[in-house]
C-alpha cells in the first residue's frame, strides 16, 4: 500500500468479514438444503418440489453472492460498496416485509399463530435484518467510506487499454 492509497476502516473490515461470514454459514446450509431438495426421497413426491427447488438453489446463490461482496470489500473495490448498498436495501425489504407479514397473519388469524410466536419472529429474523440493511446503507455512504474506494479501479472498466 502506498502512501496515497487510501487504508480500508475498521467498518469496512468488520462488514467484509461479516459477509464472508453469512456466506460461509448461509452457504453451507443452503448446499445441505439444496442437496436435500434435489436427492431426498421423502421430497421428490411434493407437488412443490420445483418452488422448493428454485428457492433453496436461489438462495444458496445469494450467499455465494454475500461472499463475493465480502472479497470485493476487503479489495476496497467500487463495484463491492455499491453492491452492499443494492443488498443493504434488499434486507431492509425483506426485514420488513417478514414484519408486516407477522403483524398481518396476527390480524387475520386462525388462531395458529400466537403473539409471543410473531414476536419471536419479528425480533430474531425482521429486525435484525433491518437494522443490519439500514446500518450499511448509512455506513457505506458517508463520504470518508466512499473516499476510500474511489482509488480502487473497477473491473468494468478496461484498464490499459488507451482510452
Amino acid at each position: 500500500m502506498t502512501a496515497d492509497t487510501p487504508r480500508r476502516s475498521i467498518g469496512v473490515t468488520l462488514s467484509a468479514a461479516l459477509l464472508l461470514l453469512i456466506a460461509l454459514i448461509g452457504g453451507g446450509f443452503g448446499l445441505l438444503l439444496t442437496g436435500a431438495a434435489f436427492f431426498a426421497p421423502q421430497l421428490q413426491n411434493l407437488s412443490a418440489i420445483g418452488w422448493i427447488r428454485f428457492f433453496f438453489s436461489v438462495t444458496f446463490g445469494l450467499f455465494l453472492f454475500a461472499g463475493w461482496i465480502g472479497i470485493g470489500l476487503l479489495r476496497l473495490k467500487a463495484w463491492a460498496r455499491m453492491w452492499l448498498l443494492f443488498f443493504s436495501v434488499v434486507l431492509v425489504c425483506m426485514g420488513a416485509a417478514i414484519a408486516g407479514l407477522m403483524v398481518l397473519a396476527l390480524l387475520l388469524g386462525g388462531g395458529e399463530l400466537t403473539v409471543a410466536q410473531a414476536a419471536l419472529v419479528i425480533g430474531a429474523e425482521a429486525l435484525p435484518m433491518i437494522a443490519l440493511g439500514w446500518g450499511w446503507l448509512v455506513f457505506f455512504r458517508k463520504g470518508s467510506v466512499r473516499a476510500q474506494f474511489e482509488g480502487a479501479p473497477s473491473n468494468f472498466t478496461q484498464e490499459g487499454s488507451g482510452s
